[in-house]
């Protein structure tokens, strides 16, 4: 799991292996992605053919958007640690805010499509953290808007139904936009 580089004396094996926690299942506080990927895995499925409750997929986003907002909201860190010297000392593996922005949007896109209630949703959260995070984090959510128009433009093929999927909405529950 770890490699040692360099230093000026040697770390006993007993005190490496003391930062390292193994455990049967994962945790939100180990693996942030983790929050993410759980609510997405319960927003496609209730948006699976099956089940079909774009409700329960939306109330799943508003958990999403919450979430987004508050890593958007951090300094995410970078994958080196250095000494004060300069010197290299640790490489890990952290997300960036570009797969967080991915986990997050891919999938719901894709199997939400063709719910209205959904794709309202998704554009009042984008529209939302482009509104409310810090500018850097805007390049990855307007990629996602974009291609959400992308698909909004292939499923909804009526013009008037075209206008209703681009209105946001934060409820999802088809309301006007004036009424926000």
């Amino acid at each position: 799991l770890l490699r040692v580089h360099g230093g000026s004396r040697p770390i006993a094996e007993r005190q490496v292996r003391q930062l390292v926690h193994l455990g049967s299942e994962r945790t939100f506080e180990q693996d942030p992605k983790y929050a993410i990927r759980i609510l997405v895995d319960i927003a496609i499925k209730a948006l699976s053919p099956a089940i079909n409750d774009p409700t329960t997929a939306t109330l799943a986003i508003d958990q999403l958007h919450r979430l987004l907002r508050c890593v958007g909201n951090r300094k995410l860190s970078g994958e080196m640690i250095r000494d004060r010297n300069g010197q290299l000392r640790v490489i890990f593996r952290t997300p960036d805010w570009e797969d967080y922005v991915r986990l997050t949007f891919t999938e719901l896109r894709f199997n939400g499509a063709e719910s209205i209630q959904v794709v309202r949703r998704l554009r009042a959260m984008i529209e939302d953290l482009i509104k409310t995070l810090p500018e850097h984090r805007h390049p990855a959510l307007h990629k996602e808007l974009a291609l959400l128009d992308l698909a909004v433009q292939k499923v909804y093929l009526l013009a008037e139904d075209l206008a209703l999927a681009r209105i946001p909405d934060s409820q999802g529950l088809g309301g006007s936009a004036r009424s926000k």
